[in-house]
Order: structure tokens, then sequence, then C-alpha cells
């Protein structure tokens, strides 16, 4: 049986260079509000990397992919993002496919970026990717 699992802070920071964060709840401190597909998370006071709760996407071989998001809009004239999250994994087992992972991705204006994706087991990592807005 195939485990994938993903404990995440989840995109504590995404925002303008030296402006406001746009994601909300980021570290699931309000459980799994502002989040599409909520359902999905389990929400844990013991499994987090900073704050109070963490959250989490548990899934077993499965021919179908499970993901939470969040929408928002760009500020009008921003020329760049940074996507940061903490996250860490346990178990995951790498496909067939190269997608196989536990990913994060930024979709911006319609294009997929990959921030980061893992397989195995990790200690918790904080990624960052630096994102062209134009």
């Amino acid at each position: 049986m195939k485990k994938i699992f993903l404990t995440l802070s989840f995109l504590s920071s995404l925002g303008i260079f030296a402006q406001k964060n746009l994601i909300q709840n980021g570290g699931f401190e309000y459980d799994a509000t502002s989040w599409n597909n909520e359902n999905l998370l389990t929400i844990s006071p013991y499994s987090k990397h900073s704050g109070q709760k963490g959250g989490s996407i548990t899934q077993y071989t499965s021919p179908t992919w499970k993901g939470i998001d969040q929408s928002f809009s760009i500020p009008k004239n921003t020329s760049a993002l940074e996507v940061s999250a903490w996250v860490k994994a346990d178990g995951i087992e790498k496909g067939k496919s190269d997608w196989n992972k536990a990913v994060i991705i930024a979709e911006i204006a319609g294009k997929g970026k990959n921030v980061v994706a893992l397989d195995g087991t990790t200690a918790w990592q904080e990624v960052k990717k630096n994102h062209s807005h134009q």
C-alpha cells in the first residue's frame, strides 16, 4: 500500500516583496478556513512547524489527485511574488509519473510553476521561489 503524507505550514508567505501576505490562514490557525477542498486536510496541534497548528494531506494508493488551494487577486503593478512554505514529507513513494509526488505549485495567470516536489521522508524545510508576474 502506497502512503502519501505531507504536512504543511502552508504558504506562510506568498507575498509581494516588502508588502502583505496574500494567503489567508497560511498557518492553519483557523483550521481549514479560507482553503478550497478543506475536507482533504487534517489539522493537528501536534504536527506543526510553528504556531499552534499544521495541516496535512494523507493519501493511500489512488488514481486521483488530492490537493488544497486558494485563489486571490494580485495587486495592480505587482512585478514579482515570493512563494514560501514550511513543509515535510512522511513516506511518500514516487509513482510512475514525475508528478506523483507531494507538490506545491503556484499558478499565476494560468501558468503553474513548481515551488517544491517531495518524495520519501524529510525533516521540516522552508522552500522559497520567486516568480515574475509580468
